[in-house]
Formats: C-alpha cells, structure tokens, sequence
C-alpha cells in the first residue's frame, strides 16, 4: 500500500486523467451534432391553409398546397423532391385509400422546382393527424425533414376528387 503523502512517480495523476476525460468528451458530441442540424433547416415548409384541407370521415382525404422557402446555396438544391409525408400517428400520406397496415399504400411524393413555389399534392391517411413531418431530397442526394408542419383541419367544401 501506498503511502497517501507519497508523490506519483509518472508525474500525471489519475485525477488529472479523469478530468480530461471528462471534458474530451462532451465536446464531440456537440461537433456532431451541428451538421445534421444544420442541413435540415434551409428547407422550410409552409401549408397555404386557405387552399389545403382536409374532409372528415376514415380515411381522411387531405388536399395540401405546400409551400417551400430554401436558403440551400450551391449546385444540386433543385429540383427538390418531396419523398414521404409522415403523420404525427406513424402513417403517411397515400397517392390512394388502403386497407391498413397490411397494404399501406404509395406514399405522396411530388416535385418542387425552386424556392418560393408552392405544389398541390392529395392524399389519403387513417385518423385525422395535427402535425405533418416532410422528407425531401435535393437533386445532388442530399436529404432532410421538416417536422411540426401544422396538418389542416376539416373543412367543409373539402371533397374527394372524383
């Protein structure tokens, strides 16, 4: 046993090692964090609410005109695609109505050509839903969300194309 007053020999002490440990590792988290984070916000989604809905009944059929601002520079932002419209209940927009779980369907998808434009896409989905979560990607394969896009709500004159 060592005496307790009795200096260490390799001149660094477990102490200061900890401490160092301790602080290394924070600091890779946070520098990992950053470039997810900030790829995914120059696409923001908007829903023009004066020309989406939604009709009432299941499934619910939802007519969204989607509206997109992208601060993204480079080459290979545009097209942008819309690749799946998630609901806040674990589904997602279908081209057409399905039967469940079993056969869920084709997921909307559509094209935006450039910032500043807005697309009409219709959908089905089982339950009514509050908040949309849209996957896109860039023509150059860059890929991203935009979550918490406030679903509409039923309205009347919201009817199913023929």
């Amino acid at each position: 046993m060592t005496n307790p007053t009795t200096p260490s020999t390799s001149g660094v002490s477990r102490r200061t090692i900890v401490k160092g440990a301790a602080w290394a590792v924070p600091v890779i988290t946070v520098a990992s964090a950053v470039p997810a984070m900030a790829a995914s916000q120059c696409n923001q989604f908007t829903l023009d609410d004066a020309n989406s809905c939604k009709t009432s009944g299941n499934p619910f059929y939802y007519k969204l005109r989607l509206c997109l601002t992208s601060t993204c520079s480079g080459t290979g932002v545009f097209p942008l695609t819309v690749t799946k419209i998630e609901t806040n209940n674990d589904t997602y927009l279908t081209e057409t109505q399905w039967g469940g779980p079993s056969s869920p369907g084709t997921p909307i998808t559509t094209m935006v050509f450039n910032s500043s434009t807005c697309v009409t896409v219709d959908g089905y989905a089982h339950g009514s839903v509050s908040t949309l979560t849209i996957y896109w990607k860039q023509a150059n394969g860059t890929t991203g969300s935009f979550p918490g896009l406030a679903a509409p709500p039923s309205q009347g004159g919201c009817t199913v194309p023929a």
